[in-house]
């Protein structure tokens, strides 16, 4: 067993921790999650090549007020995933989570998954973010629901750009509706690194 020592003589303390991390440096995100998924004995997910581009037109049932746009990493260094959130969206560590202004319901979404940046649609909220993905999936889901369509990573895994467009979500706040009147957009398109506060349209 060895201890450290701080006395005359010795190496100081950032000394012994620079020469720690060279040693032991530590793991990447990428490296943890491997790690959990082999303690836990779960299979490592499979990687996905990508697929066509599409649009595709659903019906979310939503609950407790937000969807994901999921499977892909957050790619904003200069944000802290976990916190970062403004008045459409927030990013976690397996996406994008929206929020919506009913609590409980359905929400119509168009799905368009491109290879070139489309033209922003229209909506009374609208934002986008850099997100990374790894296995090359990326899909549009919630608590108990999630959109029968391909995966939008069309390019396999990488940087992606996520751009949500909201409109209707003032007209249920909070509460349980059916009406199919609030209705967003979620496009996804390769794109480089950048994140952006939503605009008024």
């Amino acid at each position: 067993m060895s201890y450290l020592s701080f006395g005359p003589g010795s190496e100081d303390a950032e000394e012994i921790l620079r020469r720690a991390f060279a040693e032991h440096p530590p793991m990447t995100d990428e490296e943890r999650a491997a790690a959990i998924r082999k303690n836990l004995g779960v299979r490592e997910p499979e990687v996905k090549a990508g697929g066509d581009p599409f649009s595709a037109d659903v019906i979310l049932y939503v609950h407790e007020g937000f969807f994901w746009v999921d499977g892909a990493h957050p790619d904003a260094p200069e944000y802290n995933p976990t916190d970062y959130r403004n008045r459409l969206f927030g990013l976690s560590d397996s996406g994008v989570f929206v929020f919506t202004g009913l609590n409980t319901g359905r929400v119509p979404i168009r799905v368009e998954a491109t290879r070139e940046e489309p033209p922003v649609p229209e909506g009374d909220w609208v934002g986008e973010a850099s997100i990374r993905s790894i296995f090359g999936t990326i899909n549009v889901t919630s608590f108990d629901d999630y959109a029968d369509v391909p995966s939008a990573a069309v390019g396999g895994p990488g940087h992606y750009r996520v751009r949500i467009a909201g409109r209707g979500r003032e007209l249920h706040f909070d509460a349980v509706s059916d009406d199919l009147d609030e209705t967003y957009v979620v496009q996804v398109c390769a794109a480089p690194v950048m994140l952006a506060e939503p605009q008024d349209s």
